[in-house]
């Protein structure tokens, strides 16, 4: 994405959002939104991008050079656990935490909040979000450095998202069409989720503390 019209673009398509509704949303003429879509208005106003950057919920600094966290990093836990016994946490008993952007696909998350909201594992586990529409910083015990990752091998501990939720484990199996997870304090309970159906992939590449 090499320039603002291209940001936006992204951002609208991303959210299903038509050039109406992001006017109404940033209070600005549709033709104002029009025009930098259409290219006409190469260089807007910085009015003008302020209120498109807020009205879509991200950093303005982004939207003008592309450069850095498309959102800001808040304090906001998003649960992965689909069933409310599974979480063994009270919400408003978990600390406050500190999250370190590496660059776009590595993250470090810092172990000032303890999460037990992973169900799938009995260890103590749990992922940390700025919003729902960002990629997650998972933290795991101490420290975790997770990659986005498209290839996989056997035995590799990965997080992957469908449509059901994120779950995580040891890879025991896959092919073409599946893969399979066991979990990790009892490998005789395994979860074959469709490659088909995977929304995003992240791999566990190094502790940093153990």
């Amino acid at each position: 994405m090499k320039n603002i019209k291209e940001r936006i673009e992204f951002i609208m398509q991303e959210r299903g959002l038509r050039a109406k509704e992001l006017s109404s949303k940033a209070n600005l003429n549709e033709t104002a939104i029009r025009d930098i879509l259409k290219g006409r208005s190469k260089n807007p106003r910085i009015d003008t991008t302020r209120k498109i950057a807020k009205a879509l919920n991200i950093r303005h600094e982004w939207l003008l050079d592309g450069f850095g966290d498309i959102h800001e990093i808040e304090n906001t836990i998003i649960f992965s656990a689909q069933e409310p016994n599974s979480l063994k946490n009270d919400e408003n008993q978990i600390p406050l935490f500190k999250l370190e952007a590496m660059n776009d696909d590595d993250y470090i998350c810092y172990s000032m909040a303890l999460v037990k909201n992973i169900s799938f594992d009995a260890m103590d586990a749990g992922f940390i979000c700025p919003d729902n529409s960002c990629a997650p910083r998972f933290y795991y015990q101490d420290q975790l450095l997770v990659k986005t990752s498209q290839t996989i091998q056997q035995s590799d501990y990965i997080f992957v998202e469908n449509g059901q939720g994120i779950f995580w484990g040891r890879v025991s199996a896959q092919n073409d069409k599946e893969i399979t997870l066991e979990q990790l304090s009892n490998p005789d309970i395994q979860k074959t989720i469709l490659k088909s159906e995977l929304i995003k992939i992240w791999k566990i590449e190094a502790s940093l503390y153990k």
